[in-house]
């Protein structure tokens, strides 16, 4: 028997042996992909981009209108002079700190003047304006004052021992206020109190000007029972 002159197979009798002469499709070059998306989506782009624009340009100027706005408001409150002319701007700038401050501009001249009932309604019409404002302590400062000196001197003290209790009020008001109290306290020779008052006003602002006076009193005090004569008589007034 004569051998066949056919080329063998693979071992595993399959073509894995030959290469193939198909070369796979090249992708698509990026420059073109993109090129096609822009084709697709040119609208939409352009549409977006200049949504963009306008809403950076819309910010822009509102922010713009504002800062003069601001601007406009400064120079017209720097402007007003006179009861008439702030009450004014407060009314016309109503809902804004400059508002609030304006009415507290008021308020504060009637008490320099000791017309303290006008005070005490500038002091309650600014605190509306001036609610959430570094001002609000104060303006409730000035509320208690304007009570204790003037026809309701219950509530001012009521009103000054709430404030010098408010652990969110600023040390300076709470400090003012206990002074005011440490000095209803020495006008009565409450020694107790004044102590008392002086611990406090220790934890607060030990040191402050307000605490020396406080401190101060303290001694005259002592100095005014010392003093006192056989028949209880004061040898001198308390400042």
């Amino acid at each position: 028997m004569s051998k066949s002159n056919e080329t063998p197979s693979s071992p595993a009798g399959d073509d894995r042996n030959l290469v193939s002469n198909t070369e796979p499709a090249a992708a698509p070059e990026l420059e073109e992909v993109v090129r096609q998306f822009w084709e697709k989506n040119r609208s939409l782009l352009l549409g977006l981009v200049a949504a963009i624009l306008l809403a950076i340009l819309g910010r822009n100027g509102w922010d713009a209108y504002q800062a003069g706005q601001v601007e406009a408001a400064r120079e017209e409150f720097a402007a007003a002079e006179s009861d008439d002319q702030l009450k004014a701007f407060a009314a016309d700038r109503a809902g804004t700190a400059l508002a609030g401050v304006a009415l507290l501009k008021v308020a504060d001249k009637a008490f320099t003047e000791g017309d303290y009932t006008a005070a005490l309604q500038g002091y309650d019409a600014a605190a509306a304006e001036l609610a959430e404002s570094v001002f609000v302590d104060r303006v409730q400062l000035g509320c208690a004052m304007s009570q204790l000196l003037g026809s309701d001197e219950a509530a001012g003290q009521t009103s000054l021992r709430n404030l010098a209790n408010d652990t969110d009020a600023a040390a300076a008001v709470r400090s003012e206020a206990i002074y005011h109290l440490a000095a209803l306290a020495l006008a009565d020779a409450n020694a107790d109190e004044l102590d008392a008052l002086s611990t406090q006003i220790d934890s607060i602002n030990p040191g402050s000007g307000w605490a020396q006076r406080i401190l101060l009193m303290r001694s005259t005090l002592d100095v005014d029972s010392s003093e006192t004569g056989s028949e209880g008589e004061i040898a001198f007034e308390t400042p």
